[in-house]
């Protein structure tokens, strides 16, 4: 699972102590926090203590070489992308590589401009992957929603679409709001697994009408300084750095087609990259929260 408030975080291991430490230095200029070493054995024994997003490793280490790594690397969940080197490089070599799941395999001597690019777009692969794999959890409650006649499993059902986006997409906070079309008004929707029992500040402080008035119809906005969104916050702890939110029309089978949306918030614009892979994911799961409730058909009026 990604880490929001962290630097993404490598794992570097090769022979060459002085290639090793100028990966190390280099990458770690890049805005990466990086971790390195010499040896095959610490390097397993450093993937099973912490959690690293990639890994770049020689083919060739003491104690264990480049493709015992790759394994142990893509056995994890989600699996680890990998990327390896070779200053002795073949066809046969690049090509077992490959086969076991590497991300990417260069040839020493490489240029570090190039061992970066090769990290960006393994990391963005992997991000892509992790995105669409917890999307599809979604369905299970798509198939739930189907069963939904009554305002109590309608509440259960938002409640549960604030949670999974809220740890689908890997964000500090994140709600759901619905409109009632008879009265005008809004109910928001937190998520239901929290670790503290305290609303979520995004719901407490938000004032949904601004973030309304600021939506576009089919565009997601986002907020590095949302601080306008939040105008009665008591104090700036309640207030997150970055902000996205999108909204959509649902109809829950009742002939009055509702404005709904999701939204979601990182402590920092940091952050923001972080959360399973930026915007694209937020629309998307829109998109799926919106045919989600669509297969609500409610038999009990809502309240007015």
């Amino acid at each position: 699972m990604s880490r929001p408030h962290q630097p993404t975080h490598l794992l570097v291991v090769d022979d060459d102590v002085s290639i090793k430490e100028l990966l190390v230095e280099y990458l770690a200029t890049r805005g990466f926090r990086v971790d390195g070493t010499s040896d095959g054995r610490v390097a397993l024994e450093l993937m099973r203590s912490a959690s690293y997003d990639l890994v770049l490793t020689d083919f060739q280490v003491p104690h264990v070489d480049g493709l015992d790594i790759l394994r142990v690397a893509r056995q994890r969940t989600p699996p680890l992308p990998t990327i390896l080197t070779t200053g002795y490089g073949t066809v046969e070599a690049a090509v077992s590589a490959l086969k076991e799941g590497a991300a990417d395999f260069l040839l020493k001597p490489f240029r570090l401009k190039g061992v970066y690019e090769a990290i960006q777009q393994a990391l963005d692969r992997a991000r892509q992957i992790r995105a669409d794999g917890r999307l599809t959890s979604i369905v299970a409650l798509y198939d739930y929603a189907g069963t939904v006649r009554n305002r109590w499993h309608l509440n259960l059902l938002y409640e549960q679409l604030a949670t999974r986006t809220m740890t689908e997409l890997e964000c500090s906070d994140a709600g759901l709001w619905v409109s009632d079309p008879q009265t005008g008004s809004w109910e928001s929707f937190t998520p239901t697994d929290r670790d503290d029992a305290e609303e979520p500040r995004l719901l407490r402080h938000l004032d949904l009408p601004a973030l309304l008035a600021a939506l576009e119809p089919d565009v997601t906005l986002q907020a590095e300084d949302p601080t306008r969104f939040f105008e009665d916050a008591d104090d700036d702890t309640a207030i997150p750095g970055w902000l996205a939110a999108r909204s959509f029309q649902v109809d829950l089978g009742d002939g009055e087609p509702r404005l709904a949306g999701v939204l979601v918030a990182a402590d920092d614009v940091g952050a923001s990259s972080q959360t399973n892979g930026g915007l694209q994911p937020l629309s998307r799961y829109a998109t799926l929260a919106g045919n989600t409730l669509s297969r609500v058909q409610l038999l009990d009026p809502l309240p007015s």
